[in-house]
């Protein structure tokens, strides 16, 4: 007589209707706005901290690849906007000078001039 399997419990299928959707790196950077490649970045040098320092740690892995849910996008996305404000991430809105100017080079600044049409010479 063969064996009742009444008792195992039903696992929901992926493609049911209740199942929650995840999103994947490309659908993740496409709602944020940047490429994959930044994303990718970004996610890389959070990796690079220590685990309780972490800040963009809200997806999950399954396999090779990164899935968020709808809960660890806009967790995500509230993480990228602190950061943006004041911590690693806002280092690219900087707009103050980060290195010393060259000397001027009165050549090229010559060479500039006569391109850009502001130095009128002619030449024959």
């Amino acid at each position: 007589m063969a064996e009742s399997r009444s008792n195992i419990p039903l696992q929901p299928n992926s493609s049911d209707n209740g199942a929650q959707q995840t999103l994947d790196v490309a659908q993740t950077a496409a709602r944020l706005d940047v490429s994959p490649a930044t994303l990718k970045g970004w996610l890389a040098e959070d990796q690079d901290r220590d685990p309780e320092k972490r800040k963009f740690d809200f997806h999950r892995w399954r396999g090779r690849r990164r899935k968020w849910t709808e809960e660890g996008f806009r967790k995500l996305e509230l993480a990228i906007h602190e950061e943006s404000q004041t911590g690693v991430l806002s280092k690219w809105r900087t707009r103050e000078k980060t290195k010393a100017e060259s000397p001027p080079d009165p050549d090229a600044e010559a060479a500039l001039a006569e391109v850009l049409g502001t130095k009128h010479t002619r030449t024959y």
